[in-house]
């Protein structure tokens, strides 16, 4: 898998699987997980196992200490034929904490893995908080 070849062997890094649910942890603070996107509210889709809520919910414990929880995933276009977004957010229980897009170099062959080639350059990111406000509300 291009996960573990990637990541596995760095200092502070592990790669897990479980039941087909990889996972990279970075200095045992932050779990990483790779997903499709479902939809324009950047949330995942698939079976709510006990591990996924834990994940989702940020409740995932390791070494006795919580950590953070975050999803870089895709989103296809409405035929899912062409990347529409790439992004790393923050599930909240039912929603995110926050977004992050990225601005992803995509090869010709669709691959996005330029993403975590250490040598490579940063991709361009826009943060923005995953709730809307008042003003959003009104505009829309």
């Amino acid at each position: 898998m291009e996960c573990r070849r990637r990541f596995d062997g760095r200092a502070g890094v592990h790669v897990t699987e479980v039941h087909g649910f990889i996972t990279v942890t970075f200095e045992n603070r932050l779990v990483l997980r790779f997903k499709k996107f479902t939809g324009r509210r950047l949330r995942t889709g698939g079976v709510r196992t006990k591990q996924r809520r834990l994940f989702e919910y940020q409740q995932l414990v390791l070494d006795g200490m919580r950590v953070t929880t975050v999803v870089a995933g895709y989103l296809l276009n409405d035929v899912q034929q062409e990347l529409q977004e790439i992004a790393l957010v923050c599930p909240r229980g039912s929603s995110n904490e926050w977004v992050i897009t990225l601005d992803a170099p995509v090869d010709p062959t669709g691959n996005v893995t330029a993403l975590i080639t250490p040598t490579g350059s940063l991709p361009t990111v826009a943060v923005r908080s995953a709730t809307v406000t008042g003003e959003e509300k009104e505009s829309t």
